[in-house]
Formats: structure tokens, C-alpha cells, sequence
């Protein structure tokens, strides 16, 4: 017998001791889904798998880069600025003290052999994967928790006579 089984026949027998009002098969089905570790850890691998194709997606968007940097500085001796894309030589005649540059990029991929796509692909088959292993579950889970409510109906049934 289950630990569904078990759990299920221990709160029937308990309300049907006690007089309270009996469990239907509708809430014992609710009760059942919303509590049992195997939906639950499906229902998160479909809201991960979910999460991975809107991942994909944003994948085909630019990706924009700004950047901006302030120096201060004495030159005693001819110094060299490295940015990004260019490269500064300032002599000791150079007369200011502050450094500063604002530069921004735009990138958006033109060719990457496929490999957006495929991923793209991938994570959708992935959430249509769990989304088939979420309805399994379900399936055997309310499977488990009729038989469980029916054979514990029938204990009861046999019980009271």
C-alpha cells in the first residue's frame, strides 16, 4: 500500500471515527495533486524548462554594451589609454588632468553556424518533454488516489456493517 493509500485511508477512518463531515472525491483529488513531492517537482522541471526557451529566444536580440570611465591624472611621463577600440598616446606636453571616454556597442550576431537555432529547438523540446512527464504524473497520481479513496471507502463500508 502507498504512502498516499495509507495517508488517505488514515484521514477517512479518522473523520468517519470522529463524525466530521467525509472527504469528497473531488478534494481528495486537490488535496492529493497539491500535495504530492513528484507533481510539485514536475510541475518546477516544466517552469524551468519554460524559463529556458524564453532564454532562447533572447538569444536572436543585439546585445547593447555601454561603458563610460573618468580619470584624473599628472603626467610626468608620455602615457598610453587603452579602451576598447582605441588607442590613445598622450605626451608629458598635454595639458589636462581629466581623462574620460563614453563609448557604446550594438552586437547582434549575423551568422553562428546554427547553434542559436538548435538551442532554440532543444529548449522547446525539452518543455514539451516535461509537460508530457507533468500530465504522467498527474495521471498516475490521481490513478493512486481514487484507488486509494475507493478501497478506503469500501474498508469503511465493511466497517460499519
Amino acid at each position: 500500500m502507498s504512502l498516499i493509500s495509507r495517508l488517505l485511508a488514515t484521514v477517512l477512518l479518522c473523520q468517519a471515527s470522529f463524525g466530521a463531515e467525509k472527504l469528497t472525491l473531488e478534494e481528495a483529488l486537490s488535496l492529493g495533486l497539491r500535495s504530492n513531492v513528484s507533481v510539485l517537482k514536475e510541475q518546477q522541471n516544466v517552469f524551468i524548462a519554460k524559463q529556458q526557451v524564453r532564454e532562447s529566444r533572447l538569444l536572436f536580440l543585439p546585445s547593447v554594451v555601454f561603458s563610460a570611465d573618468y580619470a584624473r591624472g599628472y603626467l610626468e611621463a608620455p602615457l598610453y589609454l587603452n579602451r576598447e577600440s582605441v588607442l590613445k598616446y598622450l605626451d608629458k606636453s598635454y595639458d589636462g588632468r581629466d581623462y574620460y571616454g563614453i563609448s557604446g556597442s550594438v552586437v547582434l550576431p549575423v551568422y553562428t553556424g546554427g547553434r542559436l537555432r538548435k538551442t532554440l529547438e532543444l529548449s522547446k523540446v525539452n518543455y514539451s518533454k516535461s509537460r508530457a512527464i507533468l500530465e504522467a504524473e498527474y495521471e498516475k497520481t490521481s490513478l493512486d488516489i481514487k484507488k486509494a479513496f475507493y478501497r478506503t471507502l469500501y474498508s469503511d463500508k465493511i466497517l460499519n456493517e
